[in-house]
């Protein structure tokens, strides 16, 4: 199992360093405030949404290389059980449009557990389905996940196809 999971991390970081630019992961949390409105009753109410994501972060959207590996991410067992969704974020300037375009269509999972065999799930879209949720809550510190067929559409560039992996601390 650990030459496994040594081949795995040295195939990563050959491929990640073979990219066309640099694309990185890692966990964030995020407050929303949503403000609603009732025009017939004039009230109104205010929602906090917390949630914590994965966000891939490239510098440059318009030209993703049609296979990549973002940077491998740690998160904290608590982070990780409370994660939600895969995300896509454009940095750099002019790059809000192609943000916007992008779209998480689907993704796989192997959850890698020390001297247990791997679990494989796949993700429709990209809010967490209730069962990659539930694999989330069984998940020890010290697991791997790897996130392998990120498929990014693009309604002009087509499909991309991206991969991380998340270490659970």
């Amino acid at each position: 199992m650990k030459t496994y999971l040594f081949y795995f991390l040295l195939l990563a970081v050959s491929i990640n360093n073979s990219s066309a630019q640099k694309c990185k992961s890692d966990v964030y949390k995020r407050i929303d405030t949503i403000i609603i409105y009732d025009p017939e009753t004039k009230i109104e109410s205010i929602k906090i949404v917390k949630s914590t994501n994965i966000y891939l972060d490239a510098d440059n959207c318009e030209a993703l290389p049609k296979n990549f590996m973002a940077d491998t991410c740690k998160a904290v067992l608590s982070e990780a059980k409370d994660l939600s969704s895969i995300e896509l974020r454009c940095k750099g300037k002019y790059q809000a449009d192609w943000e916007k375009a992008w779209k998480i269509q689907s993704f796989s999972m192997v959850i890698h557990k020390s001297k247990q065999t791997t679990l494989s799930i796949d993700n429709s879209g990209a809010e967490f389905t209730s069962d990659t949720r539930n694999v989330f809550d069984k998940l020890n510190s010290g697991d791997l996940v790897e996130f392998s067929k990120i498929n990014l559409v693009h309604p002009k560039n087509g499909m991309v196809s991206a991969s991380f992996v998340l270490q659970v601390k």
